[in-house]
C-alpha cells in the first residue's frame, strides 16, 4: 500500500502547518487578529474584508461574520488565516484568489462567484481548504494551478458550477482529507489529484464552458489516486462518463477498509485511451452503464488486482454478471457481458497466468 503511505505522508505535510498556526504554536499565540462584521452589527469590526486587509500582514487570522458582497485577492501572504468562527460559517458572494502565497488558511466559507471562478490558487503552496464550500459559480468551484498544492479537508461542496467543481493544472495537486463527505468533480490537465475516501462525484452534465460532463477527467500525464481508506467513493450520474483518461494519464482505485462505486454514469463508467492506465485494486464495483463499464482503447492500459466487480453494464450476450477474482482478467467473458471492452490495448493481464 505504497499510495496509502504517500497519500497520509502528504496529509501531514499539508494539514500540520495550519494546526501549528491554529493551535499549537507561539507565533499563533502572538499573531495578528482582525474582525469583519459584513452585517454591520458589530461597529467596533471592519465592515468588510477588503477593510480589514489593508491592516494585515503576514501571520494574520481574520474572523468573519455575515454575508460579505466583494472579492478577496491574497497575494504574497505567510501564514495568513481567513474565515468564519470555529462552527460557524461566513458567505462571500464574489471570488477568493490566492497568489505567490504560502500556508495559507480558509475555514467555514460559502463562497458564491456570480462572474467567474470561486477559489483560485496560483503559484502557491501548503493551502487548506477545510470546511468550505464553493458553489453556483459563473466558472469553476476550485481552479488550481502554477504549481501549487491545495488540500481540501473535512467536509465541503464544489458542485453546482457553470464550468466544473474543480480544475487542477499546471503541475499542481489537490488532496482531498474528508470524513464528513465531500462532493464535487474534477478535470486535471497535468496535475495531481488524491482522495482518501468520502468523495461524491455526482451528477455532472456537459453545458457551456467547456464542461464536458466527466465525473474526473485527466489529461496531458494527469494522475489520480482515488483511495476508498476512510470511507466509500462514489461517482454516478454523471452525464458523459464517469472517468474519462488521456494523453498518458493514470488512475488507481484502490480500498482499504470501503469501496470505490462507480455506478450509471451515462455510456460507459471508465474510458481508458492515447497511452493511458487504470489500475483497480480490491472491491471497485462498476455497473449500470449504457456501454461497458471500463473501455480500453488505443495503447491503453488496465491492471485489475483482488475482488472487483463490473456487471449490468450495456446489453450482454449471457445472462452472466462479470466479476474479477484473483487478479486475472479474462477477455472473451469481459468481451461477452461487455463490462469490459478492448479496443487496441496494450495489455489487460497483471499476473502473467
Amino acid at each position: 500500500m505504497n499510495a496509502y503511505r504517500r497519500l497520509l505522508a502528504q496529509a501531514v505535510r499539508m494539514l500540520l502547518p495550519g494546526i501549528l498556526l491554529l493551535l499549537c504554536s507561539g507565533a499563533a499565540r502572538a499573531q495578528q487578529f482582525l474582525y469583519v462584521d459584513c452585517s454591520g452589527t458589530n461597529l467596533y469590526a471592519y465592515p468588510s474584508i477588503n477593510a480589514a486587509l489593508s491592516n494585515a500582514g503576514p501571520g494574520t487570522s481574520i474572523f468573519v461574520t455575515g454575508t460579505c458582497n466583494e472579492s478577496v485577492s491574497l497575494f504574497g501572504q505567510n501564514a495568513f488565516n481567513l474565515g468564519a468562527y470555529a462552527g460557524q460559517t461566513a458567505t462571500i458572494n464574489g471570488g477568493i484568489s490566492i497568489n505567490k502565497s504560502e500556508n495559507v488558511f480558509l475555514y467555514g466559507l460559502n463562497v458564491t462567484n456570480p462572474s467567474g471562478d470561486g477559489i483560485v490558487v496560483g503559484s502557491s503552496g501548503g493551502i487548506v481548504v477545510d470546511n468550505c464550500n464553493s458553489t453556483g459559480n459563473a466558472g469553476v468551484g476550485l481552479n488550481v494551478g502554477g504549481m501549487s498544492d491545495v488540500a481540501v479537508t473535512s467536509a465541503g461542496t464544489f458542485d453546482y458550477n457553470i464550468r466544473g467543481g474543480m480544475i487542477i493544472g499546471g503541475n499542481s495537486s489537490v488532496s482531498i482529507f474528508t470524513w464528513n463527505g465531500l462532493t464535487v468533480d474534477i478535470r486535471s490537465s497535468q496535475g495531481n489529484f488524491s482522495t482518501l475516501g468520502h468523495t461524491n462525484i455526482t451528477n455532472n452534465t456537459s453545458g457551456p464552458g467547456s464542461n464536458p460532463g466527466y465525473g474526473i477527467e485527466l489529461l496531458g500525464g494527469a494522475r489520480a489516486q482515488v483511495g476508498a481508506l476512510t470511507g466509500p467513493n462514489t461517482i454516478t450520474g454523471n452525464q458523459a462518463g464517469g472517468a474519462f483518461l488521456q494523453e498518458n494519464s493514470e488512475i488507481s482505485f484502490w480500498a482499504g477498509t470501503s469501496v470505490n462505486v462507480i455506478q450509471g454514469n451515462g455510456p460507459v463508467g471508465v474510458a481508458v485511451g492515447l497511452g493511458s492506465q487504470a489500475t483497480f485494486f480490491n472491491s471497485a464495483q462498476i455497473n449500470g452503464h449504457s456501454s461497458a463499464g471500463v473501455d480500453l482503447y488505443a495503447n491503453a492500459q488496465g491492471y485489475f488486482f483482488g475482488t472487483n466487480s463490473v456487471q449490468g453494464n450495456g446489453s450482454k450476450a449471457s445472462g452472466e454478471a462479470l466479476t474479477y477474482l484473483s487478479n486475472r482478467i479474462h477477455p472473451i467473458e469481459c468481451l461477452r457481458s461487455r463490462g469490459l471492452r478492448l479496443r487496441n490495448i496494450f495489455t489487460t493481464e497483471t499476473n502473467g497466468r
